[in-house]
C-alpha cells in the first residue's frame, strides 16, 4: 500500500509541476499586447493556485491514482487512462475555477458572504437550456424583455468571473468573516468587476 501511495504522490507531483509550466508569463505576451495587465494575470494565477491548494485538488488526484492503480495492470493503456482521468479533473477545476469542488454547505456560506458584499451569485444557479429550439421559442413568447440568450459567450464569460470572485471570498476564509476589515478582498473584487462585459 505504501508503494502505491508513494508512486501516486510522485506521479501527481510531476503532473502538477508540468501544469504549472503553463503559468509562465512568457506564454501570455500576445494577451499583454491586447491589453491584459501583468498584475491582473498575476492575480488570476495566484488565485487559481491558492484555490487549488485550499480545495485539496492534489490530494483528490493522489487518492484517485491510488485507487485506480490497485486495480490496473500498469502498462501503456493504464497510463493513458490515468492521464485522461487526471487531465479531466484539472481541466474541470480550471474551467469552473473550483466551483464544482466546493461542498454544498461551504458553497452556501460563500454565497451568503457574496450577498453581503452585493455580489449576485444567482446566475450560477441558473440551468442553461440545451435545446436551442426551446430557447429561441421562449424568446418570442417571453414578455420580460430579456436578451441574455443572445449573449451565450458573454454570459459564460461573466459567470467565470463570478466563480473567480467566489474563489477570492472562499480563499479569505468563511469563519468569523468580516467584510469591513478585508479591504484587500474588496480591492480584488473591484478589479474583477472591471473585466465584466455587459450583454448586448
Amino acid at each position: 500500500e505504501n508503494k502505491f501511495n508513494t508512486s501516486a504522490k510522485a506521479l501527481i507531483q510531476k503532473l502538477i509541476e508540468h501544469w504549472k509550466l503553463l503559468f509562465d508569463e512568457a506564454r501570455y505576451e500576445k494577451y499583454f499586447e491586447l491589453g491584459l495587465s501583468r498584475n491582473m494575470l498575476s492575480l488570476y494565477l495566484d488565485t487559481l493556485l491558492e484555490t487549488f491548494e485550499n480545495l485539496e485538488i492534489k490530494d483528490l488526484l493522489v487518492k484517485l491514482v491510488e485507487q485506480k492503480t490497485k486495480r490496473l495492470q500498469l502498462g501503456r493503456e493504464a497510463e493513458e487512462y490515468l492521464a485522461s482521468v487526471t487531465t479531466h479533473i484539472i481541466n474541470d477545476f480550471v474551467t469552473n475555477f473550483g466551483f464544482s469542488n466546493y461542498e454544498v454547505s461551504n458553497l452556501k456560506e460563500i454565497q451568503q458572504i457574496c450577498a453581503d458584499m452585493k455580489i449576485d451569485t444567482e446566475p450560477l444557479n441558473e440551468v442553461m437550456k440545451e435545446d436551442m429550439e426551446t430557447s429561441i421559442e421562449s424568446l418570442f413568447q417571453s414578455n420580460s424583455g430579456t436578451v441574455t440568450e443572445f449573449n451565450p459567450v458573454i454570459q459564460n464569460y461573466n459567470k467565470y468571473l463570478l466563480k473567480i470572485k467566489m474563489a477570492l471570498v472562499a480563499n479569505c476564509g468563511t469563519v468569523n468573516y468580516d467584510v469591513l476589515e478585508n479591504e484587500k478582498l474588496a480591492h480584488f473584487i473591484r478589479k474583477m468587476e472591471t473585466l465584466e462585459i455587459k450583454n448586448l
